[in-house]
C-alpha cells in the first residue's frame, strides 16, 4: 500500500486532509516545522521535521510508493512580503516537484487556488484553465500560485510525474488553527470586535469537501487532471446575517465601497498592530466584486463532488473558533 506525504499539515486545508486520512490509512507521514504544533497534537501519525523546500531533507524523506499531497503555500491578500511568497508558494513547490520526479513518486496533488485563474472581466462561468497568465493577474499570491501550477502541469504534460491539481475557492470550516482572513471576520463578530461590511459576494467552500475531494484525487484521478472545487456564493450581508441569531449580534453597518477603498491601507494597519492577518486589502476589495461563478461541473462528475450549503459551514466555523480560539479573543458571548 502506497504511503501519504502531506505538507502543510499544521495548514487549514492540510489539516483537514490528514485527518480524514488519519482515519482512513495507516501509513501516513507529515512534514511539518515542528512537532508542538496544536493542530498535529491528537493526530497519531508520523512527524517528518523538515522543510518542504529544503531538497536533502526531501531527498532522504521521499520514495518511489509516496503519493504527496502537497497543501503547504502562504497566503497573501497584500503585497507586503512578495518574495517570501513567491519563494514558498513557487519556488518551493518547484523543489518539490523535481525531487519527487527524481524519486519517481506514485502522485503528485498539487492544492492550488481559483486565484490562480486568469478571470476575463465578464460574469461567465470559470471552469478549469487551459493556460496561465500570471503577469495579467492582480496580487502575488495569485500570481505564484498560477507559476506553481503551470510548472507541475507541465510535468505531468512531459509524462515526467503523475500530477493532479485543485483549485479551491475561498476556504471555511473547522481546524482552521492559523485563522485564515475570513476566519479572522467570523471571529471577530463572534467576539464582538468593530467591523463594517461593505458591498460584495464570494464563493465559498467547507474545507471538509475540500479535503474528501483531494483524497479521492489522490487514489484515483489520471496524470494531468485537475478540478475546480468551490461551493456557494455568498453576499457579504449574506454572511453576517447566517451568523447574527448564533451569537446575538446585530449586523455591522455598511459602508460605501469607496470609502472602505480609501481607507484600505488603514484596515490593514489595524489588523498588524492587533497581529492578525488583514480582512481587507485593495485586492480583497476587488475579488469581493469581481466574477466568482466558479463551474464546478467537472467535480461533480468525476469525484462526485458534492458541497454542503454555507450557511452549516458558516455555523460550524464559528462554532469551532469559539471553542478553540475565541477565549483568547476575550470573547463576551457564548456561541
Amino acid at each position: 500500500m502506497s504511503r501519504f506525504v502531506v505538507t502543510g499539515a499544521t495548514g487549514h486545508i492540510g489539516n483537514n486532509v490528514a485527518r480524514m486520512l488519519c482515519g482512513e490509512h495507516k501509513d501516513i507521514v507529515l512534514v511539518v516545522r515542528r512537532t508542538d504544533d496544536e493542530a498535529i497534537a491528537d493526530l497519531n501519525t508520523k512527524l517528518a521535521v523538515g522543510n518542504f523546500s529544503d531538497p536533502d531533507f526531501l531527498d532522504r524523506l521521499l520514495t518511489s510508493d509516496d503519493i504527496v499531497i502537497h497543501c503547504a503555500g502562504m497566503i497573501a491578500i497584500t503585497d507586503e512580503n512578495a518574495d517570501e511568497v513567491m519563494r514558498v508558494n513557487y519556488e518551493g513547490t518547484k523543489t518539490l516537484a523535481d525531487i519527487c520526479v527524481k524519486k519517481r513518486i506514485k502522485k503528485f496533488v498539487y492544492i492550488s487556488s481559483v486565484d490562480a485563474i486568469y478571470k476575463p472581466d465578464t460574469c461567465s462561468p470559470i471552469s478549469e484553465p487551459s493556460a496561465f497568465f500570471p503577469d495579467k493577474l492582480d496580487g502575488i499570491y495569485g500570481k505564484s500560485k498560477a507559476m506553481a501550477t503551470e510548472y507541475v502541469l507541465k510535468l505531468a504534460k512531459k509524462n515526467e510525474l503523475n500530477v493532479s491539481v485543485v483549485y479551491p475557492t475561498a476556504v471555511i470550516g473547522p481546524y482552521d488553527y492559523k485563522v485564515s482572513n475570513v476566519g479572522q471576520v467570523i471571529l471577530d463578530f463572534i467576539t464582538e470586535k468593530p467591523l463594517a461590511r461593505i458591498e460584495g459576494c464570494y464563493n465559498f467552500v467547507d474545507v471538509r469537501d475540500v479535503a474528501q475531494a483531494v483524497v479521492k484525487v489522490a487514489r484515483n484521478s489520471n496524470p494531468g487532471s485537475a478540478y475546480i472545487l468551490g461551493g456557494e456564493v455568498v453576499t457579504v450581508t449574506q454572511l453576517f446575517e447566517i451568523l447574527s441569531p448564533l451569537c446575538g449580534r446585530n449586523i455591522p453597518i455598511k459602508l460605501p465601497l469607496w470609502f472602505v477603498n480609501t481607507f484600505s491601507d488603514l484596515g490593514v494597519l489595524y489588523y498588524r498592530v492587533r497581529g492578525k492577518k488583514p480582512v481587507f486589502s485593495r485586492f480583497a476589495l476587488k475579488t469581493l466584486n469581481s466574477n466568482c461563478n466558479y463551474d464546478i461541473s467537472k467535480a461533480r462528475t468525476e469525484l462526485g463532488y458534492s458541497p454542503r450549503g454555507a450557511a452549516e459551514t458558516l455555523i460550524d466555523s464559528a462554532k469551532w473558533l469559539y471553542e478553540n480560539k475565541a477565549a483568547k479573543e476575550k470573547a463576551f458571548a457564548k456561541v
